[in-house]
């Protein structure tokens, strides 16, 4: 009776374990709390939760291609402010694509984060796209030409440090060389897609248009055996990279300044935004965005966020920081589309690219695995334990 009353105590114990800690992986990040900055950028962002503002119904992503679709029926931005000196146009803007990349590398995990961007001229109705990918392995991490390897280069750019001061940090660009025509209405869909480089993980940056896939830059990172996937969750924040103001392993299509974390403000816009991943059944929806982006340094003003008609209806106006965004089923310039994740590339090729300054399923946590192997080892103490009292009893 005492072994067997001695069981139960225990065997409830560990359950009490097993659930404490299982309710603590329901603790998710909460984006909206960290609010620090004035303006944001603005558009639609997944954190892998339901509602920003109650912060529930937490899921997570794990793809190999994210993708964006914006419909622009005609915009205008002007930010006296922005510095001439880095040759910034006043009527200068962005739209980001950006996501974190999660690779199992053979020394150890990587992460980086991957930007490709649209920059427009809002007042000459050009753009053109562009691309930056940063080391947030750590905080004080970089990238080198041996590191990232692809048709841009490396350059320096100042960012905040987890005590709030600037440090130094190195960062992979390039950008496409076409300079093109913007035609209101217009349809832009930026795409990243990761591959394969022999060993090692490949990063496109590109578009896709009439159905058909361009990537004007492949960066293949020199991480051999790595196994890598595009990463959203809200259970953990990436290492590094603004950590004063918020890091997290989401997926971003928002628009901003230019580059180098000036503020486009928006006397006009009007767009509709669609974020999608490489899921099961093809290209799918994130299911729950925000309104706001929280990694990039480039911030927005002038738009308001609202919920359309299967996808983010953007105006001009102010933002609803605690707006939750609802997409519903694929839109039609991607019906039929075919994602190319996963592929392999034997080289890393890049066409019309050149250096430009701009700007898995989630592991189970290690505390339910040790809460399992105590759960177990108490078991086989307690079967031991029972066996000997057992063998006790026989021999009395």
């Amino acid at each position: 009776m005492r072994v067997r009353a001695l069981a139960l105590v225990v065997a409830l114990a560990a359950i009490a374990c097993v659930c404490t800690v299982a309710r603590a992986q329901q603790v998710v990040i909460d984006p909206a709390a960290n609010l620090t900055h004035m303006t944001m950028s603005m558009g639609i962002a997944s954190y892998g939760i339901s509602n920003i503002s109650a912060d529930t119904g937490p899921y997570v992503v794990d793809t190999d291609e994210v993708v964006g679709v914006a419909r622009i029926n005609g915009m205008m931005a002007y930010n006296a402010s922005l510095p001439a000196a880095q040759n910034l146009s006043a009527y200068a803007a962005s739209l980001q694509l950006n996501a974190v990349v999660d690779i199992a590398a053979q020394g150890g995990a990587l992460q980086y984060w991957l930007q490709d961007v649209i920059e427009f001229n809002t007042s000459n109705m050009t753009y053109y796209y562009t691309d930056n990918v940063w080391n947030v392995t750590t905080p004080t991490a970089n990238v080198s030409n041996a590191t990232l390897i692809g048709g841009g280069a490396v350059l320096l750019s100042s960012t905040r440090a987890l005590n709030g001061t600037w440090q130094n940090q190195t960062f992979y660009a390039s950008a496409s060389n076409l300079t093109l025509p913007l035609a209101y209405p217009e349809t832009l869909i930026p795409v990243i897609a990761l591959a394969r480089n022999g060993t090692y993980p490949m990063v496109r940056m590109g578009y896709i248009q009439n159905g058909s896939y361009f990537f004007y830059d492949n960066v293949t990172i020199a991480a051999p055996g790595g196994a890598a996937s595009m990463l959203v969750t809200p259970y953990q924040k990436t290492p590094a990279i603004d950590q004063a103001n918020a890091s997290y392993y989401d997926a971003e299509l928002v628009f901003g300044g230019p580059s180098n974390q000036t503020m486009a403000d928006f006397e006009y816009i009007n767009a509709t935004l669609w974020l999608g991943y490489a899921g099961d059944n093809g290209i799918e929806p994130f299911p729950y965005l925000a309104t706001f982006g929280s990694d990039t340094g480039e911030t927005a003003q002038g738009i308001s966020v609202r919920q359309g008609s299967g996808s983010a209806a953007l105006g001009t106006g102010t933002l609803d920081y605690n707006a939750t965004i609802v997409l519903a089923g694929v839109p039609a310039e991607l019906a039929g589309v075919q994602p190319v994740g996963n592929e392999s590339v034997t080289a890393p090729s890049t066409t019309n690219s050149t250096a430009h300054n701009a700007a898995q399923p989630t592991p189970w946590p290690w505390y339910l695995a040790v809460a399992l192997a105590f759960v177990v080892a108490v078991a086989a103490a307690l079967h031991v334990v029972a066996g000997r009292h057992r063998a006790r009893k026989r021999h009395a």
